[in-house]
């Protein structure tokens, strides 16, 4: 049924098996980040070329069927350029009344950085590498006034790694919510040794109630072999 369908994977999982996931169904795989790259390859498709081989981070099959992968795409410099994600797309009403039944709150996510600048040996870099790239504070409360005017939603989830590797950008933002007067209740993930008695106070004037914190073990053997 899926015989007029292309078939596109991404993500962190696919770098490690791209020709088992080719042999077993898949048109195209997208290594790294996958706008730009997604992109060419639907104007590639849309204009019927059968020759990929100019798009950077793409593996495809060529005319005799031979698994070919090009090179990898550099990593976007500028994330500010990208728009926010395009949410009318999803009736997100599912989610939020999901939350709701569940928790008592409903909740969206939004991401503010790409990457993470520390090494821990269990995560994965295969989307952003070792890097660290922020959005603007002022183009993440552009985007939480975007979402408040469009939705009703009790609180947002930042999904960055360590929403406080940067105390400059912290401050900035928090300066950003108050100057606009944007209220907003949310919570995020980051490090303990990214806390300290100021970044507390921040988090909590500009509406932080949660802050998720990975222990990963009580041992510090365990820890030191994770380069956590």
């Amino acid at each position: 049924s899926l015989k007029h369908t292309r078939i596109v994977l991404g993500g962190p999982e696919v770098k490690n098996h791209l020709v088992r996931f080719m042999e077993n169904g898949a048109d195209f795989i997208i290594s790294g980040e996958g706008e730009e790259t997604t992109c060419e390859l639907v104007e590639a498709l849309q204009t019927k070329q059968t020759d990929f081989s100019a798009i950077k981070g793409l593996t495809w099959k060529n005319t005799s069927g031979a698994v070919t992968t090009n090179p990898v795409r550099e990593l976007l410099k500028n994330i500010d350029a990208l728009p926010f994600p395009d949410r009318k797309k999803v009736d997100l009403q599912h989610y939020f009344d999901a939350w709701k039944n569940r928790h008592g709150y409903s909740m969206i996510s939004v991401s503010t950085m790409r990457g993470c600048p520390y090494t821990c040996k269990w995560c994965s870099r295969a989307v952003y590498g070792l890097s660290y790239r922020r959005r603007s504070p002022q183009l993440v409360v552009d985007e939480i006034e975007w979402i408040q005017a469009n939705y009703k939603v009790d609180m947002l989830w930042f999904v960055d790694d360590v929403f406080t590797v940067n105390h400059k950008w912290l401050r900035e933002f928090c300066a950003e919510l108050k100057k606009r007067n944007v209220t907003v209740k949310y919570e995020i993930i980051t490090r303990a040794d990214r806390m300290n008695e100021e970044v507390i106070q921040l988090l909590s004037a500009s509406g932080c109630f949660r802050v998720w914190i990975g222990a990963e073990s009580g041992s510090q053997k365990i820890i030191d072999a994770m380069d956590r």
